[in-house]
């Protein structure tokens, strides 16, 4: 049976509304082995070694082994409830009054099979109310603080959603709430002159941030036979202060569900930031002609995706060795440690130099501590390399692309990077740097040394 593509599925149920295929609102039922699927993170929620991926096995695969284990019985309640913990954070879904899941996708269940899963994109009404986006009457309210039995103005204002009744941020006065309805009116007029479809659209936390993917019209492309990137504008924003409205284009490897964030341009002209000061009606022309440069963009990236799938790379250890070197940033004696010499004699001598035994020592420690992170990083990257998602598929076997997929996938695992914060400050960091930060960065770095490797 030849399987349909995602275009070819919204056409052929034009005219239908979008039906539901699966729903699961229960946060228990996580897929937790897809969730846990990195062997670096199962280290730390404390995985036996016999659970770690076996080489060449396929992601279907792997899950089916995980889960024919009894992990719970294996590992205990406590050390099993932190995979559990572990893959509810990583997916940190808001829910809605009810207790739905704020989430859904289109075609493509997502890794946690959790939220509501569609038959077709769909349409802007549509997915306010399967993403349980609608109706939330957000409201600014001013705060006061109790001092010397007076009541007084903070001047800072309280964003608060008013269907469940709970505080969402902390604003300044000047801060224009934009409702999810808004959002998707803006989206839809950004893509005009045909029907907006969406893919996916979601809240996360209590709903502090709000996402919503369409497809960009026609600009999706054929890496090699069965390896398509598609290319979508995806709208973020905030209701808690944290975050200005973002509207930009993404491409998406939906052949290994890999999210390849703006790899193309690092952003560069091809969106639009928008603070919540400012109206955003006005801004529709701006994203337009953004959209516009994406275009432009994205046949530009079809053509050194092509270029990277054609050309073989027999190590790609060293491309993935000079990515490092911007993970891990480390300077000893005002000596850069590098990939190329952090096992050499420019970084001895440089300590060496050091003529306060206890600095000397903490410097020791440092490149020590280097060391071993780059190993440990560097296992992540090449475990990558090697599974079937980003070198399994013929025509990209060994090739620089499957390099620079490893190193897309590897970035976005949050045990990657060290975020500082409480809890939902390092998952809400790690997810900004997926979309548009350090991940996205680093992965248009790898595509830049794949081309002049």
């Amino acid at each position: 049976m030849v399987q349909m593509s995602f275009l070819d599925q919204v056409i052929e149920n034009t005219g239908r509304g979008a039906s539901v295929i699966s729903e699961q609102h229960d946060g228990s039922q996580i897929n937790w082995a897809a969730g846990l699927s990195d062997p670096g993170e199962m280290i730390r929620c404390g995985y036996m070694p016999e659970a770690r991926r076996l080489e060449g096995e396929s992601d279907e695969d792997y899950q089916k082994r995980l889960l024919s284990m009894d992990m719970p019985a294996i590992l205990g309640a406590e050390r099993f409830g932190k995979l559990l913990e572990a893959a509810q954070m990583r997916a940190r879904l808001a829910k809605t009054r009810g207790g739905r899941i704020s989430m859904f996708s289109a075609i493509v269940p997502p890794w946690h099979g959790l939220g509501t899963l569609i038959d077709q994109a769909a349409t802007s009404k549509e997915a306010l109310e399967f993403a349980g986006l609608a109706d939330w009457d957000l409201k600014k309210v001013e705060q006061y603080i109790d001092f010397n039995d007076k009541r007084l103005k903070t001047g800072m204002y309280a964003v608060v959603r008013g269907d469940k009744g709970v505080v969402l941020g902390s604003v300044g006065k000047r801060y224009q709430i934009l409702s999810n309805e808004a959002s998707f009116d803006f989206l839809d007029s950004v893509v005009d002159g045909q029907e907006t479809r969406y893919e996916t659209a979601g809240a996360i936390g209590e709903g502090e941030k709000v996402w919503m993917l369409a497809k960009m019209p026609s600009a999706s492309f054929d890496v090699v036979g069965g390896d398509t990137v598609d290319s979508y504008i995806m709208f973020a924003t905030s209701h808690d202060g944290s975050q200005a409205v973002t509207c930009f284009p993404c491409s998406e490897r939906v052949v290994c569900a890999n999210t390849y964030r703006n790899a193309m341009n690092r952003r560069r002209g091809a969106g639009i930031t928008i603070r919540h000061t400012t109206n955003l009606d006005n801004k529709v022309r701006a994203a337009k002609h953004a959209l516009g440069l994406a275009k432009e963009s994205c046949e530009a990236f079809a053509e050194t995706a092509r270029t990277l799938a054609g050309k073989p790379m027999s190590n790609p250890d060293a491309l993935f060795t000079m990515v490092l070197d911007d993970i891990v940033d480390v300077t000893i004696a005002e000596t850069k440690v590098t990939g190329a010499n952090i096992n050499g004699r420019e970084v001895l001598d440089a300590i060496m130099s050091i003529r306060d035994v206890e600095e000397r020592q903490k410097s020791e420690e440092r490149l020590a501590k280097a060391k071993e992170r780059r190993a440990s990083l560097l296992d992540q990257i090449v475990e990558t390399y090697h599974n079937e998602r980003c070198n399994g598929m013929p025509g990209l076997q060994g090739t620089a692309w499957a390099a620079v997929n490893a190193v897309s996938e590897a970035v976005q695992h949050d045990g990657m990077f060290r975020y500082r914060g409480t809890e939902r400050e390092r998952r809400e960091s790690h997810f900004e740097s997926v979309m548009t930060g350090r991940a996205q960065e680093l992965t248009q770095l790898a595509v830049e040394l794949a081309m002049k490797a």
